[in-house]
C-alpha cells in the first residue's frame, strides 16, 4: 500500500491554491487520496507557518526562489504549478512575462526527472477574453493574443502569460502533463482587495455600510463558483488518470448567477442596502457571461 502512495509538490504552494489544499488536508486523510506527502514551495513560507500548525501532519513547507533555486525542488511523483510573479504585473515593460518565464523553468527541470510522472498546469479560463454571449465557454473555443488584448490592462497581461506558458507546456515538455483552466473559485481565502466579485462583497459585510455593486447593468454580468474542496478532489483525481492525455480543461462549476442576483443575498444575510456605484460614460454595457463548459472533464472523470 506504501509503495502505491505518491509525494505531491506544489509550486506557488504559498499562495491561493497552497491554502486551499492546507485547508483541505487538515481535515482529510493523505491516504485516503493515495497520498504519502505534500509539499509546499513558495517564496513566503512564513507567513503560512505562523498561521497554520503543520507539525502533525505530512504537509511540508519549502522556501525556495523558483527564479533562482529551482534545482533545489525535491523530488515529487505530481508537480502542480500554480507558481505566479504578480509583482508589477500591471507593468508591461518590467514583469509582462514573469509567470512565462518561470513556466519556461520549470519545464526544462522536469524534462530531465525521471522520478517524475505528471505536470498539471493551473491556467486561467481569462485566454477565452470576453464572452459577450450567453453559451457557457467550450475548450474548443478560439483562443489568441489578439482576443485575449481586447482584456483590461490588468487581466490581459495575467491571461497573456498564462496563454504563452500553455503554449510553451505543449511545445516543449515531453513528460505527462494536464493545463487547467480554472475559472472562479469560492474559498475563505479568495482576495478581498481586487476586482473579484465575491471578495468585494464579503468585504463589504465587514467593512462598509452597504454592498457596493461596479457594474452599471449587474443584471447583465453572469459568474460561477466551484467549491475549493471539490476543486481539489478533481485535480487529484486528474493526476491518477493513467492516460497520457496531455489535454486542457475548463475547471468550474457550470451553474451561474447574475452579480446583482448575488449581491441580493450579501444584501439579505447581512441586512445592508445594495449600492450602485458610479460608472464612466465609456463602459461597455454589454453581457458579459464568464461560465466553463465542463463536459469534458465531467466524461475523462
Amino acid at each position: 500500500k506504501f509503495e502505491k502512495m505518491k509525494k505531491l509538490i506544489i509550486l506557488g504552494g504559498t499562495g491561493f491554491i497552497g491554502e486551499c489544499f492546507i485547508d483541505f488536508f487538515l481535515k482529510k486523510k493523505l491516504k485516503t487520496f493515495k497520498l504519502s506527502k505534500i509539499i509546499l514551495v513558495g517564496r513566503n513560507i512564513h507567513k503560512i507557518k505562523k498561521k497554520y500548525n503543520l507539525k502533525k501532519s505530512n504537509i511540508i513547507l519549502k522556501q525556495i526562489d523558483l527564479n533562482n533555486n529551482i534545482k533545489k525542488l525535491p523530488k515529487a511523483d505530481f508537480v502542480l504549478h500554480a507558481a505566479e510573479n504578480y509583482n508589477n504585473l500591471n507593468n508591461k515593460s518590467l514583469n509582462y512575462y514573469g509567470s512565462y518565464n518561470l513556466t519556461k523553468k520549470i519545464c526544462n527541470y522536469y524534462n530531465s526527472d525521471n522520478f517524475f510522472s505528471k505536470l498539471i498546469f493551473i491556467s486561467s479560463g481569462s485566454v477565452y477574453g470576453n464572452n459577450f454571449k450567453k453559451i457557457k465557454i467550450s475548450e474548443k473555443q478560439k483562443v489568441n493574443k489578439n482576443i485575449i488584448k481586447q482584456l483590461p490592462k490588468t487581466k490581459r497581461n495575467y491571461a497573456l502569460n498564462k496563454f504563452r506558458s500553455e503554449n510553451y507546456i505543449k511545445k516543449t515538455f515531453n513528460k505527462n502533463y494536464e493545463i487547467i483552466r480554472l475559472f472562479s473559485v469560492l474559498s475563505k481565502h479568495v482576495p478581498q482587495e481586487s476586482n473579484y466579485v465575491i471578495g468585494n462583497f464579503i468585504k463589504d459585510t465587514k467593512r462598509n455600510d452597504k454592498i457596493i455593486i461596479n457594474s452599471s447593468k449587474p443584471r447583465h454580468v453572469f459568474r460561477s463558483f466551484i467549491d475549493s474542496d471539490d476543486l481539489i478532489k478533481i485535480i487529484i483525481k486528474l493526476f491518477f488518470l493513467q492516460n497520457k492525455n496531455n489535454s486542457i480543461y475548463n475547471f468550474g462549476s457550470d451553474e451561474y448567477v447574475n452579480i446583482f442576483n448575488l449581491a441580493k443575498l450579501f444584501s439579505y444575510y447581512s441586512k445592508k442596502k445594495i449600492n450602485y456605484k458610479k460608472i464612466e460614460k465609456n463602459e461597455k454595457n454589454k453581457l458579459d457571461f464568464y461560465v466553463p463548459n465542463i463536459k469534458k472533464i465531467t466524461k475523462v472523470l
